[in-house]
This record gives structure tokens, C-alpha cells and sequence, in this order.
């Protein structure tokens, strides 16, 4: 969506199956009604506490900020990696096996590939859990450290 759009009218991306992301500026401070209307796995793309994101929150639709860092295991950009990325990594490998849809961006799909083998598996799982459990128990280890184990 361009910078210059202020405003996205009812429907005008229901039954987009194939729309997976969509950016919208912080010039948007209105969408309409049943705008995303079945497109399923959708995440929205746009900033901090913009009308893009409380569109999002308000119609249980994900939402990404795009001036979010991922880094290794860290799926939500939060800066910290936890149980939130762990249930992420579970939940995109649940999803893949079964044909879904994982639902991450591939920033995230990235992140979340912690041993750099190209495929998000328990492997990657294991080695984020690992890392919270560690974290967890005062031993501040690096992600090299880790994957050494």
C-alpha cells in the first residue's frame, strides 16, 4: 500500500486466499469493513502503535512491525527469546506438517532456523527451548555454545 493511501474501503481484499502479507503505512487511519474477509493467514505488516496495528489486534489478525529485528530464536522481534518463540516455532512446524500454512514471515522463518540447515524442525525446537532453559537458570550462553551441544 503506497504512503499517500489514508483510507482502505469495505471487501477490497476479501477473498484474497493468496494475500499471506500486506504492508500499510502509518498514513492509513481507516479500513472499512470485512476488508480481509477470508484471507486466511494473513499477517499484517506496518508500525508500532498505528491504526494498522489496532485494526489487527481488534480482528485477531497477525500483525508484524516492520522495523522489527529478528535474530536467532528470536521469532516476535521482542529482543529477548522465550516461551512466545518457542510456541511460535512449535506452532509453524505443527502447521507445516500437517499441509498448513507455517504463518511466519520468512524474516521469521529465518530466525527461527537457528541451526542454519534451511528447514525449520524440532531440531530448531529443541535448540531455542534449550537456550530459554539455560537463560532460565542464570548460564548466559551463546547461540555457538548451544549448537555445539
Amino acid at each position: 500500500i503506497p504512503d499517500s493511501v489514508t483510507s482502505i474501503g469495505d471487501h477490497a481484499f476479501d477473498g484474497c486466499t493468496g494475500l499471506k502479507t500486506i504492508t500499510i503505512p502509518e498514513s492509513v487511519t481507516s479500513i472499512g469493513n470485512g476488508t480481509f474477509d477470508n484471507c486466511n493467514n494473513l499477517i499484517i505488516r506496518g508500525y508500532t502503535g498505528s491504526f494498522a496495528e489496532t485494526y489487527a489486534r481488534e480482528h485477531n489478525i497477525r500483525f508484524a512491525d516492520v522495523n522489527a529485528t529478528y535474530t536467532c530464536g528470536d521469532l516476535d522481534g521482542s529482543g529477548d527469546i522465550d516461551s512466545t518463540d518457542i510456541f511460535y516455532t512449535m506452532l509453524y512446524i505443527a502447521n507445516v506438517a500437517v499441509g498448513n500454512d507455517g504463518g511466519l514471515t520468512p524474516e521469521q522463518i529465518a530466525a527461527a532456523d537457528v541451526d542454519g540447515n534451511g528447514t525449520v524442525d524440532s531440531t530448531d525446537s529443541f535448540y531455542i527451548m534449550y537456550y530459554v532453559a539455560l537463560r532460565g537458570a542464570g548460564y548466559h550462553t551463546s547461540w555457538e555454545e548451544v549448537l555445539a551441544k
